[in-house]
């Protein structure tokens, strides 16, 4: 049995394009996604990450994404970092400071990239760098603290330093050293790491102090004790000095002014502040000394001023207040309260937000997913993203719904499927994208169908496949996309057409082949893309031709594989799109190609033949999506080998027999998972592994052999699903129940 915390701005668990929201926080011009040919559907993505965050694969390679001003995600650029990039190998572990990071290779040297005014990087030196630079050997454990400093009237700074134990168990440290944490005797910065202590198995940080526990498991602290969680007054010491024996773990809080510890019979203890019952103890009187609180616990997690816990009986209990919406709240009794059973993990996180015209504050929500298939939410309820039935922020976890196994969340909306395979919708629906009759809002989670075996959407409409092969649809349908007869705006499921077996959608045209093989279009057609010889809208379905079975939607053009391997094109062929020679644009479907399993397009196109090859024509300005050449191609070249699924849009993305994932083309938001190059000229390798890959705009998302699911990408939102809304450069793993 076993539990999911999931603490979020907003989850999205298949690619789609950013949705319009109400108040844009930036200026984003939304450009219609194409579904991905020959992929496995993204399903049941939730997850949880932070500021700036590194995964390590399998293969020992470092992946990093998140801010990168200072250069912490080890790339040259120093901006935001909106993709994950494949910056090391031979990883072992990584630590992110505040605006740093480290890394231990297997060799166990130690490595260095980032912010350095204070010599936290131990280089000897205070220059930032944008890569990893190697800083000393024999290194088995790194931790970074970071803290505010204010300064009176003038402002505050941000001051950063760096532990670690060596493989003799030394405690070294450099950095900033205002109160002493060092524990060397001085409050002297360091430039390079200075040897403290021996016999040192584990070291923590808190705000401007430090924690040990030594090989005897006696803890040690040294540092700032302003808030008296040293037990040794409010002194700020400089020498480390003893404060208990028999410790495994500590955990100091967010804000430095609590402390827990749980010691080697798994009893949990604490000091320090408590004036919002941070501690558990049942009362909101702060401690100098460490008081027991209970038994039976294997990890804890110490927020601002709140705690969590996890007990052996993998039961969750919480203290204390959470921080969110710019108001204090109290949704834990002042003393440890069970909340949850079946917890196999828990973190907790605080972050500073301001999004769009809202007030800046601290601001996030919580989702888990019961093993009995129950949905719960806590935290910011803004759009009504909980599905509560209200717009309030919510102070504990409440149940939103029953027997749900699937969820597709926008940016302020989220569609679930059922166990009974019902679809269900709550939040913004300013669009209609929910597909109710209110255009606004929706504060809980409704009902909108039964019998849903499929379910497509964009950020202009949104398609449904039931189980009895009906197609319904809902949204934009300025150009008789939809296929309803009529251009009319529709905020309710509409059916559409019977004997549906696929759909596939630019959000202005659509194609669908039914299930005797025959294909039928509707909606935008002004580059002949629907293929019935014309250049005129349609509002109806159709029929195009016979014998199709697999298509692909591009920008202004199709691609459709018969039932005799044979490949035909239509539409727009500006850039030799279609494959003929030319750049003469089609108004029906004319052949080009023979043995083809595989199709995807939109400004080029990519086949794969029976043999595995992989051939392209098409778009090719500056060489970023074909080859080193900058000439666009007419005809289909041979690109690459053993090729067994291929997705594009303004990139692609191959994957291999070998199960290997590679990518070519413009990288945006570093939706490509190579880090911040602006393009790839060539197949970039970038991930192992792979049985499924779904492309959006702006982001990716894919599906390991082992039914793991990884995300890159832009991530304002929350649309990768990792818990956060910051932009990854590299893929990032879920957590999927």
């Amino acid at each position: 049995m076993w539990l999911i915390v999931i603490t979020t701005i907003a989850l999205s668990c298949k690619p789609k394009t950013i949705e319009p929201e109400p108040i844009p926080p930036t200026p984003i011009t939304p450009t219609p996604e194409i579904p991905p040919t020959n992929s496995i559907p993204i399903e049941n993505c939730l997850t949880i990450g932070s500021n700036n965050s590194f995964i390590i694969q399998p293969d020992n390679t470092l992946w990093a994404a998140g801010y990168n001003f200072n250069g912490e995600a080890g790339t040259f650029v120093p901006a935001v970092n909106n993709q994950f990039k494949i910056i090391a190998g031979n990883i072992k572990t990584v630590v992110s400071g505040g605006n740093h990071s480290f890394i231990i290779k297997t060799d166990n040297s130690l490595w260095a990239t980032g912010d350095n005014d204070n010599g936290q990087l131990g280089d000897g030196t205070t220059v930032r760098k944008y890569s990893f630079v190697k800083i000393t050997d024999d290194v088995k454990k790194v931790v970074t603290g970071e803290f505010i400093h204010y300064l009176n009237s003038t402002g505050y700074e941000q001051l950063d330093y760096s532990l670690i134990i060596k493989t003799d168990n030394s405690l070294w440290a450099c950095g900033n050293n205002l109160y002493g944490q060092f524990g060397d005797g001085t409050t002297t910065d360091k430039l390079s790491f200075t040897k403290i202590a021996d016999d040192v198995q584990d070291v923590s940080t808190g705000v401007g102090c430090s924690f040990m526990i030594k090989t005897d498991n006696s803890l040690w602290a040294a540092g700032n004790n302003n808030y008296g969680h040293f037990g040794t007054g409010s002194t700020n010491h400089t020498s480390f000095v003893k404060i208990t024996d028999n410790v495994k773990t500590v955990t100091p809080g967010d804000n430095g002014g609590h402390l827990l510890i749980i010691k080697t019979d798994n009893s949990l203890w604490g000091i320090g502040s408590n004036s919002k019952g941070q501690l558990g103890d049942g009362t909101t009187i702060s401690q100098s000394d460490f008081i027991k609180i209970t038994d039976n616990v294997r990890a804890a997690a110490a927020g601002i001023e709140y705690s969590l816990i996890v007990k052996t009986d993998n039961t969750l209990w919480a203290t204390g207040v959470y921080l969110s919406g710019g108001s204090w709240w109290t949704p834990y009794s002042v003393g440890f309260t069970k909340i949850e059973d079946d917890v196999q993990a828990v973190v907790s996180e605080s972050n500073y937000d301001n999004i769009g015209n809202h007030n800046t504050h601290w601001k996030s929500h919580s989702l888990i997913i019961k093993t009995d298939n129950t949905l719960w939410a806590a935290g910011s309820n803004y759009y009504g993203q909980l599905g509560d039935g209200t717009i309030l922020d919510k102070q504990s976890f409440v149940k939103v719904a029953d027997n749900v196994k699937e969820i597709a969340a926008g940016a302020y909306h989220s569609l679930i499927i059922k166990t009974d395979n019902s679809l269900w919708g709550t939040g913004d629906n300013h669009n209609g994208q929910l597909g109710d009759a209110i255009i606004n809002h929706n504060f809980s989670f409704f009902k909108v169908f039964d019998d849903v075996k499929a379910m497509t959407y964009n950020w202009l409409n949104s398609f449904i496949l039931k189980t009895d092969n009906s197609l319904w649809a809902t949204g934009n349908n300025g150009y008789g996309q939809l296929g309803d007869g009529s251009t009319n705006y529709k905020s309710l499921f509409v059916k559409v057409a019977d004997n549906v077996r696929s759909i596939s959608t630019d959000g202005y045209s659509s194609l669908i082949i039914k299930t005797d093989n025959t294909l039928w279009a509707t909606g935008h057609n002004d580059y002949d893309q629907l293929g019935d010889g014309t250049t005129t809208d349609k509002s109806n379905f159709i029929k195009i031709a016979d014998n199709v079975k697999t298509l692909a939607v591009g920008y202004a053009n199709t691609l459709i594989i018969k039932t005799d391997s044979t490949c035909w094109g239509t539409g727009s062929n500006f850039h030799g799109q279609l494959g003929n020679g030319t750049k003469t644009d089609k108004n029906s479907f004319i052949k080009i190609a023979d043995k083809v399993i595989a199709v995807a397009t939109n400004h080029q196109s990519f086949l794969i033949k029976a043999d595995n090859t992989l051939w392209v024509t098409g778009f090719n300005s500056d060489g970023e999506s074909i080859s080193l050449t900058s000439t666009d191609i007419t005809k289909f070249i041979k690109i690459a080998d053993n090729v067994i699924s291929v997705a594009t849009l303004d990139n692609s993305f191959i994957v291999k027999t070998d199960n290997s994932l590679w990518a070519i083309g413009s990288n945006p938001d570093g939706k490509l998972g190579t880090g911040n190059t602006p393009y790839e000229s060539s197949f970039v390798k970038v991930a192992e592994n792979v049985k499924a890959v779904a492309p959006g705009e702006y982001h990716t998302i894919i599906k390991k052999t082992d039914n793991t699911f990884w995300a890159t990408g832009y991530n304002y939102f929350g649309q990768l699903g990792d818990g956060t809304t910051i932009n990854r450069s590299g893929f990032v793993k879920c957590n999927v129940p």
